[in-house]
C-alpha cells in the first residue's frame, strides 16, 4: 500500500504513468543501462584522480591533440595575463594564502570559460573540449605535454606577482 503510493508520487512527479513506463522496450531499457554504465565509468575516474570523459561526447575530428595543446596553452596565458593586471591592481597589499588561492582559482575559471566561449562555434560545448583532454590524456606522451605546460605556467603564474611588488 505505502509502496504504491510512493510510486504514485514518484510518477507524477515525473509526468509519466504506469503504462509509460510498462511500454519502455529493450532498447531503451539497454540505452538506460549502458547511461548508468557510462556513469559510473566516469565517477570511478574521477573518484580515482583520472579526468572522466562525459558519456555520449563525441570529439570532432578538428579537436585533435595539437588543437587541445594550442587550446590549453592560450588558456593559460589568458590566467598569466589576468593574473598581471591582478597583480597590479592590487600592488602593495599582502594576501593571506588563502585569499591568493582564492583569487587564482577565480581568475583560471574565468580564463578558461573565455577561451572556451571564443571557440564555441568551431570547438563546440565547453563538455567537449574538457572530454578531449580527458581522452587525449590517457596517453603518456600527451600527459607529459600537459605537465610541460604546466610547469612553466606556474612559473610564470609566481613571476607575475613578483613582477608587481
Amino acid at each position: 500500500e505505502r509502496f504504491k503510493a510512493v510510486q504514485a508520487e514518484v510518477l507524477t512527479s515525473f509526468g509519466c504513468s504506469e503504462e509509460t513506463i510498462a511500454t519502455v522496450t529493450d532498447e531503451s531499457a539497454e540505452e538506460v543501462k549502458q547511461h548508468a554504465e557510462d556513469v559510473r565509468k566516469m565517477m570511478k575516474e574521477a573518484l580515482g584522480g583520472v579526468q572522466p570523459m562525459l558519456p555520449g561526447i563525441e570529439i570532432p575530428p578538428e579537436l585533435s591533440e595539437d588543437r587541445v595543446l594550442e587550446v590549453y596553452s592560450e588558456m593559460q596565458t589568458l590566467k598569466i595575463e589576468k593574473a598581471k593586471k591582478l597583480s597590479i591592481q592590487t600592488r602593495g597589499r599582502q594576501f593571506s594564502k588563502e585569499e591568493l588561492a582564492s583569487a587564482i582559482a577565480l581568475l583560471s575559471q574565468a580564463s578558461e570559460q573565455d577561451v572556451l566561449a571564443k571557440y564555441r562555434g568551431s570547438l563546440g560545448e565547453p563538455e567537449v573540449f574538457l572530454s578531449a583532454v580527458a581522452l587525449y590524456g590517457q596517453s603518456k606522451d600527451f600527459q607529459l605535454k600537459l605537465l610541460k605546460l604546466d610547469a612553466t605556467h606556474r612559473k610564470q603564474m609566481v613571476e607575475a606577482f613578483k613582477e608587481a611588488k
